[in-house]
């Protein structure tokens, strides 16, 4: 079976996340989703990333971009901000609250793209196959595969919000430990990286 690089899709809530990682697990590969809530330390995730043929659809990760090892291949999913916001809010939460954190990832998405090599797909794409095509493609060494895409297409798959929420109160201290570890990690790895790019050029 086709052997390739590790992959992290990138996308806000409720943008077909759950569907993604469904889909994507064929062929021997094994698309997680929001895989960082099992993770306890930075090791965790490069293990994570470390097994064959290992893929990713992640909500949370964007703060965290500059840690993405080189590579991974990263695609974001594009769902527009009102849309998701307005999902959100449909679940129970706060409106307030639910505009300031899709706004605060939503940026995250812009800046990852800006400054990685990404591939792009508007959440609207994954409604046709050409569209799901392309990121197939952009993630799996694999021939596209229409048939399992037209059986899955109108196939709601949704984590529950719920069980979600239960899952991080209850791991609420060891999931705040690892993301000040995560968040330490990006703090050092943007104050260093740049400037050794710079220093780097200078002695071209």
């Amino acid at each position: 079976m086709a052997e390739g690089p590790p992959f992290v899709i990138l996308a806000l809530p409720r943008s077909r996340t759950a569907w993604l990682a469904y889909w994507l697990t064929y062929g021997g590969w094994l698309c997680g989703h929001e895989q960082l809530r099992y993770c306890r330390s930075m090791e965790d995730v490069r293990s994570w990333l470390a097994m064959p043929k290992t893929g990713t659809v992640e909500t949370a990760a964007a703060p965290f971009w500059r840690l993405i090892p080189a590579d991974v291949r990263i695609v974001t999913v594009r769902r527009p901000k009102v849309e998701v916001v307005r999902s959100t809010i449909a679940l129970g939460y706060n409106a307030r609250a639910a505009e300031e954190m899709i706004g605060r990832l939503d940026r995250k998405l812009d800046q990852v793209e800006a400054r990685r090599s990404v591939v792009r797909v508007e959440f609207d794409e994954l409604r046709t196959a050409e569209g799901a095509k392309r990121l197939w493609e952009a993630v799996l060494p694999l021939p596209f595969d229409e048939c399992w895409y037209h059986a899955l297409a109108a196939l709601n798959v949704q984590y529950s919000a719920e069980l979600m929420t239960r899952y991080v109160i209850a791991h609420e201290k060891q999931l705040m430990e690892f993301r000040a570890e995560a968040k330490l990690a990006h703090r050092l790895r943007r104050k260093w990286v740049k400037p050794l790019k710079v220093r780097q050029k200078e002695l071209v």
